[in-house]
């Protein structure tokens, strides 16, 4: 319900060279709190319209993709879902860590930090199940987090899916 806290994605893929569909090994939502049948898990589901991962606190939210061994991933892409409007993300990040919680070795902020790939601030959806892409800079890494920072309505987001994609024509 809106004034209700929480993060919500539908589906996320992520993509590596040549657009191929990456395989998600593990999903997580480190210190979060998902309802029973609204786990990670749902985020990786192959269904957009029905079902969700939804994470009742408040933003910012992570939810990190696990993709086993270090694969080049240079976009991204997610969707609204089709409940009200101000639970749509306005600010978010795409980060990463190693497997260990230190940086990946090329882009080194510090230890303990996550890399970010891409940061996005005031974003504007127009309508539900709207389409937002990223590119990212082609970096090897093994899990992608998004982390969502604010939403339109300022505490609720949702998203019916990600996905992240690697060599895509997109900005």
């Amino acid at each position: 319900t809106i004034g209700s806290p929480g993060v919500q994605l539908a589906e996320v893929h992520l993509y590596g060279a040549g657009e191929q569909l990456l395989t998600v090994v593990a999903i997580t939502n480190p210190g979060g709190s998902s309802p029973d049948g609204e786990e990670p898990a749902k985020a990786i589901d192959a269904v957009v319209d029905t079902g969700k991962w939804l994470d009742l606190g408040v933003p910012p939210s992570i939810l990190r993709l696990d993709v086993g061994t270090a694969t080049p991933v240079v976009a991204y892409e997610f969707v609204t879902a089709g409940n009200p409007i101000a639970r749509d993300p306005t600010d978010w990040e795409v980060t990463s860590m190693s497997p260990e919680q230190r940086p990946v070795a090329e882009l080194v902020p510090g230890p303990g930090e996550p890399i970010t790939l891409h940061e996005v601030e005031g974003h504007d959806f127009k309508h539900r199940y709207e389409w937002a892409v990223g590119r990212l800079p082609g970096t090897e890494v093994s899990n992608v987090g998004i982390r969502i920072t604010k939403s339109r309505g300022g505490r609720d987001i949702q998203l019916s899916q990600v996905l992240l994609l690697e060599e895509v024509g997109v900005v």
